[in-house]
């Protein structure tokens, strides 16, 4: 009996050709999916336990359980209850930083700041000494991956912090009068050991300090990394 002749619609090699191309294209996509992982989520976090202290935890199971970058996340170790310390009224609302080695300039600097969040400033911590007075000025802020640094998101600003080393100068300027501070020491802590009211050279002739707080390593949130400068002029 005569079987209908069925018709398909190109030739098997052009069939075939098609598929390979699809497969082609699909593994393109995922190589390129891979590649972006790695990029943005891989390689920051690799590099920051790189930087990272030899006895510093490297890897952990989740890793947004340990970035500092997160809109909920604040200095949990920092106490802004201090009813013994009596604060000026009439102080402006900001003081400004400046730190070219990192390329951040004129940074608000929240006075008396007692509001965790830093998505708009810089904190000054409430009660601690201000630009030019004696004694040591708290200023903190967020960090995170140092691929992600913009010294005008106050959420990453201080992501390069660890870049600085004794011996670099900083800026604060309150008042409309500008103060240089000179590094002069740079530690890392536990957030436990944190102690905003700090005075570490209260011998010297000049006991005037700044003292820069965000986490450590760059996009976690382990430890602090303490940055102090002396004023010099």
């Amino acid at each position: 009996m005569f079987a209908p002749y069925k018709y398909i619609k190109g030739s098997p090699a052009r069939n075939l050709h098609k598929t390979k191309t699809k497969n082609i294209v699909a593994l393109a996509s995922i190589a390129f999916g891979v590649t972006i992982f790695c990029y943005e989520i891989i390689r920051p976090y690799a590099k920051s336990a790189i930087i990272s202290y030899g006895n510093r935890p490297l890897f952990v199971p989740v890793l947004g359980a340990k970035t500092g970058y997160q809109a909920n996340f604040s200095f949990s170790e920092l106490n802004f209850k201090n009813t013994d310390v009596k604060i000026d009224k009439n102080l402006p609302e900001y003081f400004y930083l400046t730190i070219p080695k990192l390329d951040i300039y004129n940074a608000r600097v929240k006075i008396n700041d007692t509001n965790p969040s830093l998505d708009k400033s810089l904190g000054h911590y409430y009660g601690t000494s201000l630009p030019g007075e004696s004694k040591n000025t708290f200023i903190y802020g967020h960090s995170t991956f140092e691929e992600y640094f913009d010294p005008e998101n106050y959420q990453t600003i201080f992501s390069t912090l660890y870049r600085l080393s004794p011996g670099d100068i900083f800026y604060a300027n309150y008042k409309g009068k500008e103060y240089k501070y000179l590094i002069t020491m740079k530690k890392t802590v536990d957030p436990a050991d944190v102690n905003p009211y700090e005075n570490f050279y209260k011998n010297t002739p000049n006991s005037s300090t700044v003292t820069l707080m965000t986490c450590t390593p760059p996009g976690r949130k382990d430890y602090r990394l303490i940055v102090v400068g002396s004023l010099i002029e």
